[in-house]
């Protein structure tokens, strides 16, 4: 389970938040609670509070800092005590309020900076804070709680002067027997976010040889859930120009039959592997056909091993770059030639460098 706030680190589970914000409605919620009034002692103090937050979450969404405000008010019994111990009212304070944010197996303790307003003539106040910003990436139950206030009140006399002295410390604890839920979620599992690139890149088929530009496209679904990947990819044909025995021009035309492409992502990090068949259907040296047809073909599928490199993070919104490594093994039905051409045209640790732009390339339909 990764749950964000802010960019705390809470054994390895906090993770920097930067997907899509959840949508927030109004939430209010009164609840009791049993402060140490200053000068009068403990009493029943009723906080009600207001916020906005999402009704639901879908996983991998990001519920954005919110504010959450508090009334406070005081009972009659209350009131009259601070009169008679000849306190008029509270100035400006500050101090700090906690939320709890509980996930299955873990609770995160969130604990606000609160400004307080001065109070009203009976004593009322207002208080408010912002939250830190919280993601989730698995499914499961979870809830915001309201919890315990420690706020520092100045003290006024009844004409509405600073009684002098440091401010007063208002301690607060939840009264028992209250549902203290700001909000809960029973989240189901992420659905996978699907997105669509053009790609555009070099590949070597021969070591040392200048890289030959491909062109295609690839989708691509990212399941937040399991951090896993999977998609289809097209690569449209690419003419290649290679040397055999140093000094023959050889111009051969390829195909790609692309599978299934498998990986992971996380953090950033986007590694995959693609099965690949490689057609040759014409070899040319010096413009002389010498092999190639239909049935040319490298006789095992090349895996394609894709992966971003650590100082370039892929963004599934807008794409990446991506460095790799394949294998051409031996050529199959390729003419008479085939043991001589494949001596040139296959072997292993080729290169391939691919950008991928979110939207569908330019030159397909």
């Amino acid at each position: 389970m990764t749950v964000v706030a802010g960019t705390a680190l809470l054994g390895g589970a906090l993770v920097a938040g930067t997907s899509t914000p959840a949508s927030a409605d109004p939430v209010a919620l009164t609840l009791d609670y049993v402060c140490d009034v200053p000068r009068v002692g403990e009493r029943t103090v009723e906080v009600e509070f207001t916020t906005d937050l999402p009704p639901t979450v879908p996983v991998g969404q990001q519920i954005r800092s919110f504010e959450v405000a508090t009334h406070w008010t005081f009972d009659a019994a209350t009131r009259q005590a601070l009169r008679d111990a000849v306190v008029g009212g509270f100035g400006e304070g500050a101090g700090t309020g906690d939320l709890a944010f509980t996930a299955p197996g873990l609770t995160l303790p969130l604990s606000l900076p609160y400004t307080v307003d001065a109070s009203t003539d009976d004593f009322s106040f207002d208080a408010a804070a912002w939250s830190p910003s919280l993601s989730v990436t698995q499914a499961g139950e979870y809830t915001i709680t309201a919890e315990d206030f420690a706020l520092s009140l100045p003290l006024l006399d009844t004409g509405g002067y600073p009684i002098a002295g440091d401010p007063a410390p208002l301690a607060c604890s939840v009264a028992p027997g209250q549902d203290n839920r700001l909000a809960h979620w029973e989240l189901g599992p992420a659905e996978p976010g699907t997105y669509s690139y053009a790609l555009e890149g070099a590949v070597h088929l021969r070591p040392g040889e200048e890289g030959e530009t491909v062109t295609g496209d690839i989708e691509l679904r990212f399941d937040d859930a399991t951090g896993t990947v999977q998609g289809e990819s097209t690569l449209l044909p690419t003419t290649a120009t290679l040397t055999a025995f140093g000094v023959l021009p050889v111009t051969a035309q390829a195909e790609f039959d692309t599978g299934t492409t498998t990986g992971t992502f996380a953090d950033g990090r986007l590694a995959g592997t693609t099965p690949t068949e490689i057609r040759i259907p014409r070899i040319e040296i010096r413009g002389i056909v010498v092999g190639g047809g239909p049935d040319c073909r490298a006789s095992e599928p090349t895996i394609i091993d894709l992966w971003s490199p650590e100082d370039q993070p892929f963004v599934p919104e807008t794409g990446g770059h991506l460095s790799g490594t394949y294998d051409i093994a031996p050529l199959e039905n390729c003419g008479p030639l085939t043991s001589l051409i494949s001596s040139f045209a296959t072997g292993e640790d080729f290169g391939i460098e691919l950008d991928l732009d979110a939207g569908p390339p330019d030159d397909m339909d």
